[in-house]
């Protein structure tokens, strides 16, 4: 038949021509795959299933000899009409075969704002089924000594695992055979556990040291989560093992899901490590599993069963949450963002509205909206000193145009153009005795605050494994510690709408970004849970990149990125629609926005796969360009490597950091190398030279000399090791009668 599609009909039992064509990978549309027989797991009759096949083949144009079909068969005899029947076809063509179903949405970014928003929701699913012939392995569980770890540590010793617990303490100690304590603040300590283990592989880990009972006072809530994981990421990256890792984060009432349960947001902090983690080390998966401690011993059973299943079961959810005996994830779902013919009924005529970061990039296009839209009263809070005014003519006058003063300045005066009324005020928003003040002069010249935005923070940037636990709180302090200094100063204050600036990497993830994804994980959380517990409305706005503004146009990376970074802020958003979106956002009722000018679940793939593992590859493979060029002029001599170490060194160097010949004194960092090239370095050392040096060692030696070295000192170390093991392996095979030969044996003395 010409009008047939291709067409393979597998007859006789099993499906294995199928699935063989549908894996080929080849194009299959306009084909049709078809088998005679059922397989055995499905519950339908032979003849059913047999017709259905019949009739797939119908439907591509298939001819049926359909004497063959009703042979042995009695037929009944129709009597038809008395016309003449006249030869019109009315055949059923096949139809195309659809195309298949799991493309990719696109990431091009999608022409109406109206379709930029996202709202997170939460969704029960099935209780995950776990693996109960699971082969024992080895368990790390970070909790507290409390019922919980105790009966989690049990369920899983009688599954045969090997359990090893650590607890919270002012230093490291072993407690018992399979029990340590560390401080939480002391990053070696973590080093010193992953040691005290051996060589015995982790894994799974459980880190629980977040749930706690509310009664306990005086808890460092922010080193028991967040810096806990940082410090436990790194000992692990410095003491690499190629076998997976399985990493689960339990929190105690961190998220609100049924009403009223999110008590403790500042626990959210988590999910920047959660989400980090897995995107800088390829071997490390993770999830968050949030509950609510139970109060009685049966809801305690209940808990243990869900845990251990929970745990025993593969990662498939990285946000996991159990309430009562439901188990929920979080899920994303479209929410439309509609332009209105008016202002926000939110916005008052001359309001008076407290801005912080007000005097960054985005603050000043969110002031810049409230000036043009309804003449606002405005008060930008910065962390810097600002001029005051009388010295604002001369500066622009003196300054260079593209000075960054200037250009605030001249911010400013066109916000004062609009309409608006301005004040300047300078404060840490994390230090409530430098914001008490602002409040003050607020009220006495403007008399009310009707709105405020918190805008403040800090730009961040470093791979994890070279954070440190004082760059990060860098970074938290303006939106954690700020926004509850805010809302603590602000609580008297009858307020029309308090908006927190986030960001879409608390939601997907962002390599380079732990602390960064952190604190807009707070703002998410701690906008929800105040939404359920006040009147006064709250919305924390996860904002894409923007391509002319923010800290994603104006963060510092590493040249051969930028081609890269460039091409991403071609799908963020520009000043105009940040600010357009923030109106439309005023009038929805609703916790939490999430802007996405393309596909949210297509970002969250490409997240996923974009991470530092996949730019090192695209880095090995060529696609992203390291041109190679002369060696710079640097402050040491060129000195050639002396040895073949220092020569495999060098090749390594030349060719990652793209520069044709490296001296065996010359500074890693000084020849641009970065944390992300480092980590490729140690990389292919252990790859040519089979030896366990860690990211930390070539960061603080970073020169050929030194690296070679240590790597000199680590071959040496182990070659020792391997010799004690080789005498300790011929002694346990020595006979008694030999092994007393030995001891008997008298070495000749010299004369």
């Amino acid at each position: 038949n010409p009008q047939s599609s291709e067409i393979l009909l597998e007859v006789g039992p099993g499906h294995t021509l199928s699935a063989l064509v549908r894996q080929s990978g080849h194009d299959l549309t306009g084909r049709v795959i078809v088998s005679s027989l059922r397989r055995p797991s499905e519950q339908q009759p032979d003849l059913a299933f047999l017709l259905n096949t019949l009739g797939q083949l119908i439907l591509a144009g298939v001819p049926i000899d359909w004497p063959a079909f009703y042979r042995d068969q009695r037929r009944q005899r129709l009597p038809l009409p008395t016309y003449p029947f006249e030869p019109q076809r009315y055949w059923i063509d096949p139809q195309p075969i659809a195309a298949t179903t799991n493309a990719q949405p696109s990431l091009d970014k999608k022409p109406q704002l109206a379709d930029w928003g996202y709202l997170p929701i939460w969704k029960q699913t099935p209780l995950p089924t776990p693996k109960i012939d699971a082969e024992p392995a080895t368990w790390l569980i970070f909790a507290h000594a409390d019922s919980l770890s105790a009966g989690l540590s049990e369920r899983l010793e009688q599954a045969g695992h090997y359990v090893v617990t650590a607890r919270a303490g002012r230093s490291f100690a072993q407690l018992g055979d399979r029990s340590y304590s560390l401080n939480p603040r002391e990053p070696d300590q973590y080093e010193a556990l992953i040691q005290a283990l051996g060589d015995q592989p982790i894994s799974k880990i459980v880190h629980a040291w977040s749930v706690t009972p509310d009664d306990v006072e005086n808890l460092d809530r922010p080193g028991l989560g967040f810096y806990s994981l940082l410090f436990l990421a790194q000992a692990l990256g410095k003491h690499a093992q190629n076998t997976p890792i399985e990493l689960s984060v339990l929190t105690d009432s961190a998220h609100e899901i049924v009403g009223g349960d999110g008590k403790q947001p500042e626990q959210a902090t988590v999910l920047g490590p959660v989400k980090v983690i897995p995107q800088e080390y390829s071997q490390i998966s993770c999830r968050s599993v949030d509950l609510v401690l139970p109060t009685t011993e049966r809801h305690k059973r209940q808990l243990f069963d869900q845990l251990v299943a929970e745990l025993l079961a593969p990662p498939a959810d990285t946000l996991v949450a159990y309430r009562g005996n439901q188990r929920w994830t979080q899920d994303f779902a479209p929410l439309p963002i509609e332009p209105s013919s008016t202002a926000p009924t939110r916005l008052r005529e001359n309001g008076v509205y407290l801005i912080t970061g007000g005097l960054g990039a985005i603050g000043l296009v969110l002031a810049e909206y409230l000036a043009r839209t309804v003449r606002a009263k405005l008060v930008l809070v910065g962390r810097s000193d600002f001029p005051p005014r009388a010295a604002w003519p001369e500066l622009i006058a003196t300054a260079d145009e593209h000075d960054a003063t200037r250009r605030r300045i001249e911010q400013v005066q066109a916000l004062e153009e609009l309409g608006a009324e301005v004040l300047i005020a300078s404060a840490d928003v994390a230090d409530p005795r430098q914001m008490q003040p602002v409040l003050d002069q607020t009220i006495e010249r403007f008399g009310t605050i009707h709105g405020v935005i918190h805008a403040a923070g800090v730009p961040a940037g470093g791979m994890i494994q070279t954070k440190t636990a004082a760059s990060a709180a860098g970074v938290l302090a303006p939106k954690v510690q700020g926004t509850q200094v805010l809302f603590k100063l602000l609580r008297d204050q009858p307020l029309d709408f308090i908006v927190l600036c986030s960001s879409i990497s608390a939601v997907v993830g962002a390599f380079g970004q732990i602390d960064h994804c952190a604190a807009n994980a707070f703002l998410d959380a701690w906008a929800r849970h105040h939404a359920a517990h006040s009147d006064t409305p709250i919305t924390a706005i996860n904002w894409p990149a923007w391509q002319d503004v923010g800290q994603a146009a104006n963060a510092a990376i590493p040249a051969e990125l930028l081609a890269w970074r460039n091409e991403q802020l071609k799908q963020g958003i520009v000043a105009a629609e940040g600010a357009e979106l923030f109106g439309r956002i005023l009038d929805l009722d609703t916790p939490q926005v999430i802007v996405s000018p393309q596909d949210l679940s297509a970002v969250i793939e490409q997240n996923r796969t974009l991470n530092a593992a996949t730019y090192l590859a695209a880095l090995e493979a060529g696609q992203i360009s390291t041109p190679s060029h002369p060696r710079p002029l640097l402050r040491t001599a060129y000195v050639a490597p002396r040895n073949e170490i220092e020569q495999t060194v060098a090749e390594i160097w030349q060719l990652l950091l793209g520069i044709e010949q490296i001296g065996i004194h010359d500074n890693f960092f000084e020849l641009g190398g970065h944390s992300l090239l480092a980590t490729q370095i140690v990389s292919r050392i252990r790859e040519r030279l089979q030896v366990e040096l860690s990211l930390r060692q070539l960061l603080e030696t970073p020169t050929i000399a030194d690296v070679a070295l240590a790597i000199v000192q680590q071959q040496g170390a182990q070659a020792g090791d391997d010799l004690l093991a080789q005498m300790l392996m011929e002694l346990e095979e020595l006979s008694d009668d030999d092994a007393r030969d030995l001891l008997d044996f008298e070495a000749p003395v010299a004369e």
